[in-house]
């Protein structure tokens, strides 16, 4: 399991289309935390080992009025990734750099997104293996049928929880 911690930055009321009905729908807008911001003007060794590991990122979650109550601005969440043939979320777009990764999810149903830039080795290392793994797999499994697109690969699953914290 991988952990991030986000914090609540803004939330925007707007209404969607569904049936040719308008419904509201609340877009909360997150971002990596910092080691020190007007929440915590003192910082924590906790927000400060977090930046370290995710200096970037965003996270955008569209949600009902009902479930936006539980994402107030400035609250922080930690946010657990784990690979997970149930899960909801898929991995999106990954990108390396010389010593880092960015890699994002999107849930497989509905709107939202996290996108992060991880620059710590040891998480580096193992979400490249959780990443390319189960794609090496599928590839193969593809060349077995004679297919020649990889965009045709399975994508592997992931759980993408979001859980409420101090500071």
């Amino acid at each position: 399991m991988y952990r991030a911690k986000f914090r609540v930055l803004r939330r925007t009321e707007s209404t969607k289309e569904v049936n040719r009905l308008r419904e509201p729908i609340v877009v909360v807008d997150l971002s990596p935390v910092n080691t020190k911001n007007q929440w915590d003007p003192n910082g924590s060794e906790e927000n400060a080992a977090f930046w370290e590991a995710t200096p970037s990122g965003e996270a955008q979650l569209t949600l009902t009025p009902e479930e936006a109550v539980a994402y107030p601005v400035g609250q922080a969440f930690h946010i657990d990734f784990q690979r997970d043939d149930a899960g909801t979320w898929k991995r999106g777009a990954v990108t390396l750099f010389d010593g880092a990764v960015e890699i994002s999810f999107h849930p497989a149903e509905g709107a939202g997104k996290v996108k992060m830039n991880v620059q710590r080795v040891g998480t580096v290392l193992a979400l490249l293996g959780d990443v390319c793994d189960p794609m090496r797999g599928a590839l193969a499994v593809l060349q077995e049928k004679g297919e020649t697109n990889g965009y045709h690969a399975a994508r592997a699953c992931w759980s993408v929880t979001f859980t409420p914290t101090l500071g």
